[in-house]
């Protein structure tokens, strides 16, 4: 009988301790999931229209957003654990950061001709995603 116990507590302690050296997070010491899913992100604002100062005129389904003067750029994202943090880029260059709702930023870059927005979300357990717009800023 008491090898058949030892046998049952020997199995039980290789199980977590291999499950745990080969990366499985499923299993373990406690029981609780690990979010492996990103968030997830959309970029309101700008969508496909004319913009001139941070006001919609027209529609452009079929074009990239232009955007005359500023625009305030809004971001929605949801996921499951919570948001740590939004980082927004213009060309690839780090311009803000973003920790609470609503999570927007001011572009009032000096700068004309085709831009590319992009925009990364952070969740609380380290998951990333992002997007990416392509527009026309014209803002003198």
């Amino acid at each position: 009988m008491r090898d058949n116990y030892e046998w049952k507590l020997w199995a039980f302690y290789s199980n977590i301790y291999s499950f745990n050296l080969y990366g499985d997070p499923s299993l373990g010491l406690n029981n609780e999931k690990i979010d492996a899913n990103p968030p997830s992100i959309n970029i309101d604002k700008p969508e496909k229209a004319l913009y001139f100062n941070n006001k919609k005129i027209l529609p452009l389904p079929f074009l990239k957003p232009i955007i005359i003067g500023s625009i305030m750029v809004e971001v929605d994202t949801q996921d499951s654990s919570g948001i740590e943090k939004i980082e927004f880029y213009l060309d690839g260059v780090f311009k803000e950061v973003d920790t609470s709702k609503p999570y927007t930023w001011m572009l009032d870059e000096k700068i004309y001709g085709a831009h590319t927005l992009m925009v990364v979300v952070y969740d609380k357990n380290g998951n990333i995603a992002g997007r990416e717009l392509q527009m026309w800023i014209f803002n003198l």
